[in-house]
């Protein structure tokens, strides 16, 4: 049918766009997690290595009391080190979703990304696991994820579902294709087709034209 042309168009824009999308997303996740491995899980040349931290809070606490300009580098980094997946992985999905779901898979992966990083680090010379750093990791991503998800969520939406395409003949959706529609149905109120230039239009019948000779009694 006519009409489910512009449709099938409108769908197969939508999809091309959110596999852009979801594409870019998981490009730059992928390349940001290994620049993440690169820089965290490099083999260092210590004195000593300090034993695993398995209580939660212990380093952050210690840290905290050794001074605040220590305090502020050392946390500050780990906030930092997988915050941008609190946007990276909703853009990755492509896929607009309700916020607290969003927020759960994010935290839920991020989470997940810094246990395994904490558990390479046990295999890594002169590195250590600390439970606060998986915290820290994932709490970062929480908070970028809620103050910059209704960003990113808008942009997917307008990826996945762009506005109505312009002007696709008379029958299209958009406002051009539209605007020729009604005009044509106000140019044929009585669905005959308006004559072209040039043509002979006769009288409207009963409307004061000349009469036939027929029309002229002559007695019989």
């Amino acid at each position: 049918m006519p009409h489910e042309e512009p449709h099938r168009r409108t769908g197969r824009a939508e999809g091309r766009a959110a596999a852009r999308l979801r594409t870019t997303g998981r490009v730059v996740l992928g390349g940001y997690l290994l620049a993440v491995g690169l820089a965290t899980l490099r083999p260092r040349t210590v004195p000593w290595v300090e034993p695993a931290n398995l209580t939660p809070f212990d380093t952050i606490r210690s840290v905290w009391l050794g001074g605040a300009a220590e305090a502020v580098l050392s946390l500050g980094a780990g906030l930092l080190l997988l915050a941008p997946l609190g946007f990276l992985l909703p853009l990755a999905a492509g896929l607009p979703a309700p916020r607290v779901l969003t927020f759960v898979r994010t935290v839920s992966v991020t989470a997940v990304l810094s246990l395994g990083i904490e558990v390479v680090r046990t295999t890594v010379p002169g590195q250590s696991a600390d439970v606060d750093a998986l915290i820290l990791n994932t709490t970062g991503a929480g908070l970028v994820h809620a103050f910059l998800y209704p960003v990113v969520r808008r942009r997917i939406r307008r990826a996945v579902r762009p506005p109505a395409a312009e002007g696709d003949g008379d029958e299209g959706e958009g406002p051009a294709g539209g605007g020729r529609a009604a005009l044509r149905h106000r140019q044929e109120p009585s669905g005959r087709g308006v004559p072209s230039r040039g043509e002979d239009v006769g009288p409207a019948p009963g409307r004061g034209g000349p009469r036939s000779p027929a029309g002229v009694g002559t007695g019989a």
